[in-house]
């Protein structure tokens, strides 16, 4: 959605690139996107996984006080006159948000459901440009002789994480196979 916009500034704010940051280093990280996107008349933000931004843990519960203070901040705060901001965030729990007093924040809700068909998984491997024609159908006959199911019942992380995984094998197709297989096994659909 956030490429789909033409909004010439598109800037993703994720935990992966914040490991190893302290909460004064994510503070700043993430005071420095919002004040960059204000640059630009037309601006897109997308915070991925915002549990772990603010190291979520679900026993307590726990999580970063400062990141959570700052994020609430840049959140409400309105970009200067003449500037517009579209703020996308992820969460794998949308509970999450409502328990950390995020949720309002967002103006509205977008769920992004699973990926049940091979036709859509087929579809998304074509769209990520690492499968041939081959390469996708060898994985699609692969998964359905792994899980004897036409249902696959996964999300979309799970899939692109298993592409990026398959990437670093010489069988591209047969590693996507057998991770995809795993992950539609463990949603209880094999």
């Amino acid at each position: 959605m956030a490429m789909d916009s033409g909004f010439p500034f598109i800037k993703l704010i994720s935990p992966e690139d914040m490991i190893g940051f302290s909460e004064m280093q994510k503070v700043q990280q993430l005071s420095k996107v919002f004040m960059d996107a204000y640059k630009s008349p037309l601006n897109v933000v997308v915070i991925d996984n915002i549990e772990l931004l603010v190291d979520w843990v679900p026993i307590g519960p726990r999580f970063s006080n400062s990141v959570l203070a700052a994020l609430k901040v840049l959140l409400g705060k309105q970009p200067p006159k003449g500037r517009r901001l579209i703020i996308f965030a992820t969460t794998t729990e949308r509970s999450i948000l409502q328990q950390l007093d995020l949720a309002d924040r967002f103006d509205a809700e977008i769920a992004v459901p699973n990926v049940n068909t091979h036709q859509e998984l087929s579809h998304i491997l074509r769209q990520s440009g690492a499968f041939s024609d081959q390469d996708i159908a060898r994985s699609m006959n692969e998964i359905q002789e792994i899980t004897g199911s036409a249902e696959v019942g996964v999300g979309i992380k799970k899939i692109l994480t298993g592409i990026e995984t398959a990437k670093q094998d010489d069988d591209l197709p047969g590693r996507f196979a057998r991770v995809m297989s795993q992950a539609i096994a463990a949603r209880g659909f094999a």
